[in-house]
């Protein structure tokens, strides 16, 4: 008996190590293609907003006005790149009045794009290698490296790396963060002990915080997110042993920096431009919803008293309104939702030249749902998952409920807040919590997959 079982244990690890190889191969051949198939890194095209990024990149790196001037801090990093004070745009879009312009090597921004471009390759390759790891079936790696690979590395995705905007770090980052915390938590309810898995777990620890932190500042939304994962990550901390001591210094420094983002951010005047066309096109037209921020202490938009107020208390008192109608909040948004899904992919370029990134944009329309049937969906799977966990018990499977819990509530979260800062740019500005319902979708039936062809061999309660 115990022979048979070390051959068990023998074959199964050879069978993982085998699937793993495969898992390194494709990571390899869809980085090739990434690099190969969308034409030079360098190509890139600006919009409106790119000379603020410029200007704001421009300001002493460690200063106050470096996190509270006209754009966030690991933006002002990026553009740092930019060789001149005054960038010269060849390639300039502006798909509000209908103009699109073809991607062209700007001297300028050519080292912006390709680290928007290298970020992105590395960030998805530490994702799909990481959620990959997590799965105990050699299909289920196989298929989940296969599945989000494509979902990363097509048009969809891909092309923001050529925009000159802030959407590149925000799904690349997040991509690199997610794949980071994955592997800190994996190392986690696996129990792992010694003193080579505390090393390499504080390690990841301190990746992953550089990698939360980086994020939080590419948009002041950010870090919306970022909160939730500290809170999902938080049961982790009543674990004794490395894990502990990796995890709870990496949520405070965490948290401590969603405080900077947020201090920053009010500090600032980046938001004021938006945030008046909330006003205009939410709240001031109608004679209930200004009673309702007369309530909240907003005063009389004629006084002398309301622009001193807007600068201090507008967001806030914002928030508030949206959380107190909840029913307005939902049907706006969920009103408006099935135009906004309906465009997945960017509207600033077009390359018809590229064979190559016409079939993968056929691709990507099947990866990338235009269907809002996909919020359905997402809250199904993780209502499934939930109940796997209830049936299991099995830290695997809370695990993985955690991880969707967390997308999915970033998601709306993310959606809500962006949807209603900016009602001029909300398309754009949506873009990655659209994603991000996609991406739950896909991984929740990863997870249910794997699930299935586990069956009753589920490991044991931890």
């Amino acid at each position: 008996m115990p022979s048979a079982g070390l051959g068990e244990r023998l074959t199964r690890h050879l069978g993982h190590g085998w699937a793993t190889g495969c898992v390194v191969l494709i990571l390899i051949a869809g980085a090739a293609f990434r690099i190969n198939a969308y034409g030079d890194l360098r190509l890139s095209v600006a919009t409106l907003d790119t000379q603020s990024y410029v200007d704001s990149a421009r300001l002493p790196l460690l200063s106050r006005a470096a996190f509270s001037g006209g754009r966030p801090f690991t933006m002002n990093l990026l553009f740092r790149l930019s060789r001149e004070p005054i960038c010269e745009t060849a390639a300039l879009s502006m798909p509000a009045i209908g103009k699109e312009s073809r991607r062209v090597i700007q001297d300028c921004f050519a080292p912006v794009v390709l680290l928007q471009a290298y970020l992105s390759i590395l960030g998805w390759s530490v994702f799909v290698f990481s959620f990959s790891g997590l799965m105990t079936r050699g299909f289920t790696k196989i298929a989940s490296a296969v599945l989000l690979v494509a979902v990363g590395f097509v048009p969809q995705v891909a092309d923001w790396d050529s925009i000159l905007t802030s959407e590149a770090l925000t799904f690349s980052i997040f991509a690199l963060m997610l794949g980071l915390a994955l592997q800190l938590t994996g190392q986690s309810i696996r129990r792992e002990s010694g003193r080579r898995a505390a090393h390499w777990m504080m390690l990841t620890s301190a990746a992953t915080t550089i990698a939360a932190a980086s994020w939080i500042l590419v948009r002041d939304t950010n870090w919306y997110g970022v909160a939730l994962l500290c809170l999902a990550a938080a049961p982790l901390l009543r674990r004794e042993g490395p894990a502990r001591r990796a995890i709870a210094p990496a949520l405070v420094f965490i948290l401590f920096v969603c405080g900077l983002s947020v201090v920053a951010s009010g500090q600032s005047t980046r938001w004021h431009n938006s945030m008046r066309q909330a006003m205009d096109e939410y709240v001031l037209p109608y004679p209930a919803r200004v009673a309702t921020f007369r309530r909240l202490g907003m005063p009389s938009p004629d006084s002398p008293a309301y622009d001193g107020w807007f600068a201090s208390r507008a967001p806030i008192t914002y928030l508030a309104f949206l959380g107190v109608h909840p029913g307005f909040t939902a049907t706006t948004v969920l009103g408006r939702l099935e135009p906004l899904f309906a465009e997945n992919n960017q509207p600033y370029f077009k390359s018809p030249d590229l064979p190559l990134r016409e079939a993968a944009l056929v691709l990507g329309d099947q990866l990338h749902s235009k269907s809002t049937s996909t919020l359905v969906l997402d809250i199904l799977i993780v209502l499934a998952c939930l109940a796997a966990v209830k049936i299991h018990r099995d830290s695997w499977v809370r695990h993985m409920a955690a991880i969707l819990c967390w997308l999915l509530g970033s998601a709306v979260c993310i959606l809500v807040i962006s949807f209603f800062a900016d009602p001029t740019a909300v398309q754009r500005h949506v873009v990655f919590s659209l994603f991000l319902f996609r991406l739950v979708s896909w991984l929740g039936i990863l997870v249910l997959v794997e699930l299935g062809m586990r069956g009753n061999t589920m490991g044991p309660a931890a």
